[in-house]
């Protein structure tokens, strides 16, 4: 059952979001505004799909807290047109909205809007609904419909009732299991989540699974979100393994004298220079380093080894940049797979880094370890979900076998910080690769994260057990690091 009018998305047209822009002064301007594209969209002028998502933030966070089936996101301005495009298609013909008020908040940029639809046959469905609206585009909304009074109007009570009852049958929606010794404040985390239904992740084309991550995470810090302050942020384009390669550099708050490559998470198919920003922002600051953050390919339109072509390109271009500084590469997830296979490609050489920071790392391709089936549902990462990173990523040919790191002669890598997390499926393999750089002789700070889960370090804020973790290992880091 689909909402009437609030809820939308793919990106507008530039002239119309423009003329908004400049023609909408003041949030009950953009609210009213709306509500009049809303009513033409649902008596079949179908032209306001794209107008309607244009009121929208490309980045937003719309919710249905009082949905009968769930509280289901919309977090971005593609999501919020196809929503409108399909309610567009049901259509309400004769559809009105009357009794309009709207009621203005200590906060500019938030207003309440209260209204009636009203449509043909006598039906009314009351609404109430929260923005937070911002240079005229919506960022946030909380839309609270009378949704059996839109059942009716829709002749949807009978399908209702049905999907109702089938939700509230034994099993029917139960996840799994989840370990006791899990994080309490992660176990809220991954409780909202479920109740949200964004997951899986992985859905659809690996475009469209990269824009639901971009969206996201973006959403998870919410309006409000402020990162934290380093010295300077500048974007600049490098010789990469293939042309030109966007990094970003952030100078510390206070340095240290010291310069590590960073390799951004996302299963080497999702993730940016912006998903990572606050991470960077972090190490930045913790270690007293310039940190060179790299856009490397991303899979499938670039197979591996083009995200490890990339990262050697942006640790080189590090090390002839600051001579000086003493360097380091770090990475997180497929990023610390990337970082710890750069390590031990440079080995002996100019470009090789004082020390590694490796944030839960895939090491086994495989998919073979314990954890894998232990932790591969309900712990946000899924071993599905890993299935089809591995998928798009690796290439079929022999340039694969680097992946496989537990295979590896590791002897002469660079002394390393190697984190994981007890309900991570990557878990066991990142435990086994701390271990066998100790075999080889490596110096190795292994810190297990009990009770925390895959991405931990960059949900900052987040967990209190895992921002004491970050701060160890960024402490450990800096350590091997020296200088």
């Amino acid at each position: 059952m689909r909402c009437p009018v609030i809820a939308p998305a793919i990106p507008c047209k530039q002239s119309a979001l423009a003329r908004r822009t400049t023609i909408m002064h003041t949030p009950e301007e953009t609210f009213r505004a709306m509500l009049d594209a809303a009513v033409r969209l649902q008596n079949g002028d179908q032209s306001q799909v794209d107008e309607l998502a244009g009121f929208y933030a490309e980045e937003t966070n719309v919710r249905h807290p009082l949905a009968p089936l769930g509280d289901t996101p919309l977090l971005s301005r593609e999501a919020l047109r196809q929503h409108f495009a399909a309610a567009g298609q049901a259509g309400l013909p004769g559809l009105r909205i009357e009794d309009i008020r709207v009621h203005h908040t200590a906060d500019p940029e938030v207003v309440i809007g209260e209204f009636i639809y009203r449509g043909d046959g006598g039906w009314s469905a009351p609404n109430i609904i929260v923005f937070r609206i911002r240079d005229g585009l919506i960022v946030e909304s909380r839309d609270y419909i009378d949704h059996l009074g839109l059942a009716r109007a829709t002749n949807m009570v009978d399908a209702l009732c049905a999907q109702l009852t089938t939700a509230a049958a034994p099993d029917a929606q139960r996840g799994p299991q989840l370990a006791p010794q899990l994080d309490p404040q992660f176990a809220e985390v991954l409780a909202r989540v479920a109740a949200a239904g964004v997951m899986p992740l992985v859905r659809g084309t690996a475009q469209e699974t990269r824009e639901r991550h971009r969206a996201l995470t973006m959403a998870r810090r919410g309006p409000e979100f402020v990162p934290e302050t380093v010295a300077e942020v500048r974007d600049e384009r490098i010789p990469g393994g293939a042309g030109e390669l966007p990094v970003r550099v952030y100078v510390p708050a206070h340095d240290r004298g010291r310069v590590v490559t960073y390799l951004h998470g996302g299963g080497f198919v999702v993730g940016d220079l912006d998903t990572h920003d606050p991470v960077c922002r972090r190490v930045a600051n913790a270690v007293g380093a310039v940190v060179v953050s790299v856009d490397y390919r991303l899979a499938p339109e670039h197979r591996h080894p083009a995200a490890v072509d990339d990262a050697l390109a942006g640790l080189a271009w590090s090390a002839r940049t600051f001579p000086q500084r003493v360097p380091g590469i770090a990475g997180d997830s497929a990023g610390a797979t990337l970082a710890a296979i750069a390590a031990l490609a440079v080995r002996g050489t100019p470009d090789a880094p004082a020390a590694q920071l490796l944030l839960y790392p895939q090491t086994d391709p495989t998919l073979s370890q314990p954890s894998v089936q232990a932790n591969g549902e309900g712990y946000l990462l899924t071993r599905t979900e890993l299935e089809a990173f591995n998928g798009w990523y690796r290439s079929g040919t022999s340039a694969d076998a680097s992946l496989a790191l537990l295979d590896t002669d590791v002897a002469g890598a660079p002394p390393a910080v190697v984190a994981t997390a007890q309900f991570d499926p990557l878990r066991d393999e990142g435990d086994a690769y701390a271990a066998r750089l100790a075999v080889a002789g490596v110096p190795v700070r292994h810190l297990p994260g009990p009770g925390l889960i895959h991405g931990w370090f960059a949900m900052l804020g987040v967990s209190a057990a895992a921002d004491a973790q970050a701060v160890a290992v960024l402490s450990a880091f800096g350590e091997l690091l020296g200088g």
